[in-house]
């Protein structure tokens, strides 16, 4: 039976493999020094005739003991995303026909940990979670109201951020943002009545600037801006005449593919940077939430 070696993995890192197939066909793939958390794949349209392929995990190096986890019909992907950390290797099986003589190209992406083990490699994984206000120290222990002066007559541009230290490694799924101030909230203003010159931006950042700009170079302006990235803003008051109300935004980035990945040994933190006059604000808070990964 053919193998494809795939290479280890660091947290969060997705190896890519192409592997062929042809009608009744079983082809394995070991997976070394990797705690398996995903497999992803994605078999194209055409050459196809009634064949499904299916995904099975190899338990712990004996390709008797199987764990279906997955089939694979034609242009459409499939995937597992529930830790097996004793899977060793993945088995596909072609079970009906492809097109006379022909084989597909399957696209396989596994995602793992380093450090092949029978248990999870780092046993914090599901028990640290993160639960943090974006802060000007990136460690918590800062400034994490963010409604001073960050234009260039006061404290100038400003990082909110969350930042792992060395040898730590966060996966960041969301971020929700708060807001208060005085009634009305306007769509076409920030806050009440703030008018934005520069804007808010969201970066995964390291010590040489932005790595990934998450606000695209489409600074948020406006109240109604932050619905441009992730869909989930609401308008809250409480109470019978409340003079107040409340912008909440949940911006989901595992929902867009991936949670965030931050390295603390590269460097690497997430930021909001701020660079206009935001003291008409009552309150203005980033919280971000997931999971410590190492560390």
């Amino acid at each position: 039976m053919p193998h494809i070696q795939q290479k280890a993995v660091k947290p969060g890192e997705i190896t890519l493999a192409t592997i062929s197939i042809a009608s009744e066909e079983r082809v394995g793939v070991t997976v070394v020094d990797c705690d398996v958390i995903g497999v992803h794949a994605l078999a194209p349209d055409g050459q196809w005739s009634t064949a499904t392929i299916n995904c099975y995990g190899v338990i712990a190096g004996d390709e008797t003991n199987l764990t279906p986890l997955f089939s694979l019909k034609p242009g459409s992907p499939a995937f597992h995303h529930q830790p097996v950390y004793t899977i060793t290797g993945l088995i596909f099986k072609s079970e009906g026909t492809l097109d006379t003589g022909a084989t597909t190209e399957l696209q396989l992406n596994v995602i793992g940990y380093r450090g092949a083990t029978a248990s999870p490699p780092f046993p914090s994984i599901f028990k640290t979670p993160i639960y943090q206000p974006l802060d000007t120290t990136g460690d918590g222990t800062g400034t994490t109201n963010a409604n001073g002066d960050y234009s260039g007559g006061g404290l100038g541009l400003t990082e909110f951020k969350i930042a792992p230290s060395a040898g730590q490694v966060f996966s960041i799924a969301r971020m929700v943002v708060s807001l208060e101030d005085t009634k009305t909230l306007a769509a076409n203003l920030y806050g009440k009545d703030i008018t934005l010159a520069n804007g808010i931006e969201v970066q995964v950042r390291n010590a040489a600037g932005a790595l990934y700009d998450l606000t695209s170079g489409d600074p948020v302006i406006t109240n109604a801006d932050w619905g441009h990235f992730c869909y989930d803003v609401q308008v809250l008051n409480f109470g019978t005449n409340p003079s107040t109300e409340h912008l909440v935004v949940r911006w989901t980035f595992a929902k867009s593919g991936q949670s965030l990945i931050l390295d603390g040994n590269a460097g690497e933190y997430l930021a909001v940077l701020l660079n206009d006059d935001l003291t008409g604000l009552i309150s203005h808070m980033f919280e971000v939430q997931g999971f410590r990964v190492s560390g």
